[in-house]
């Protein structure tokens, strides 16, 4: 994952989880932490848009945007913040990244892999896909609410959307 997707992917993560009342105080914590030493390093970013409203492609877009004009990937404090609340919520709250996206992670596959018509409320990443044959991704659609999400694989078949 780029820097700045690292870092987007931190902050919607860590404001959905940060709004539900059963999200630990290490979450809370870490994505205040996060949070701010943008906006102490970074006057041009600001995070408060995408907290009312997390889940917002728009809003996801607008602070990527704000970051990368920032060169806000070259902080390396940054980064490692990012990259440590991304780790407490998938340790803590894996849920949560799924509410804001799609992630579909180490896939393997003897053939072909398609992965089709996703729908997702957040971003959709897909990473590591190792397959014999072709790779065929087509029929994304994130920033959605409603629909199928879900990616499932039977055994000895290509996975199927």
């Amino acid at each position: 994952m780029d820097p700045i997707s690292l870092i987007v992917t931190a902050l919607v993560t860590g404001a959905v989880a940060g709004i539900k009342p059963t999200a630990e105080q290490a979450i809370k914590d870490a994505y205040e932490g996060l949070k701010n030493l943008i906006q102490t390093r970074f006057s041009g970013v600001d995070v408060k848009p995408l907290e009312k409203n997390p889940e917002s492609p728009a809003k996801q877009a607008s602070i990527a945007e704000d970051l990368t004009s920032e060169k806000v990937d070259q902080d390396v404090d940054v980064l490692s913040s990012a990259q440590e609340l991304i780790k407490l919520i998938e340790s803590h709250a894996p849920e949560t990244a799924v509410a804001a996206g799609i992630t579909i992670e180490q896939l393997k596959s003897m053939g072909s892999v398609s992965i089709k018509d996703l729908l997702a409320a957040g971003a959709v990443q897909i990473r590591q896909i190792d397959a014999q044959e072709d790779i065929i991704v087509s029929g994304i659609t994130a920033g959605q609410t409603s629909g199928p999400s879900t990616l499932t694989q039977q055994q000895g078949d290509s996975p199927k959307a």
